[in-house]
């Protein structure tokens, strides 16, 4: 996961496991928006951990590919189905789903988020641009449209050969 500082609020991308810690750990006090990657374990089942950022009412925009929402109201129906509800003086998380299309910007937090599709071996995965910050994970390569061209950025993009990941220095 990553923590996205924006200009009106903090973006948390992805919900890995042990979400809670790793967020105390840095002090941590609020999220504004969700933007999840893809469906697998290692970057969403720390999804409940959110719910401390929603515990007062607030509904939690989060962004995902649409091909991940019916994984996620499956593996999390407690979440999604608004026929379950937590037991007295429980909560869950207050999560909104939106969905984007590759290349096709959405607003954020007041912000233009380029949603950006990569191959991790069978899946895809969606990272983002924003600003000058351009955000990927588990990525096997990186598409041309995926690309920033300037000269500036490429320049530092140097790939190694590994199996299932591009590794970037």
């Amino acid at each position: 996961g990553a923590l996205v500082d924006l200009p009106n609020g903090r973006l948390l991308v992805d919900t890995p496991p042990e979400l809670r810690l790793q967020l105390l750990s840095v002090g941590v006090a609020s999220i504004d928006a969700l933007w999840l990657t893809h469906d697998h374990a290692d970057h969403v089942h720390g999804i409940d951990d959110v719910r401390a950022f929603t515990v007062r009412g607030r509904d939690l925009p989060t962004w995902t590919a649409p091909e991940y929402v019916t994984s996620l109201h499956e593996r999390f129906r407690y979440i999604f189905d608004e026929a379950v509800q937590p037991p007295m003086g429980s909560s869950k998380p207050r999560i909104v789903l939106n969905t984007f299309e590759p290349n096709v910007p959405v607003s954020i937090l007041g912000e233009e988020v380029v949603p950006v599709r990569v191959p991790h071996g069978g899946p895809m995965v969606y990272g983002f641009r924003v600003g000058g910050l351009g955000y990927v994970t588990d990525a096997k390569m990186l598409p041309d449209d995926a690309l920033d061209r300037s000269e500036e950025h490429t320049s530092e993009l140097q790939s190694r050969p590994h199996i299932s990941y591009a590794v970037f220095c």
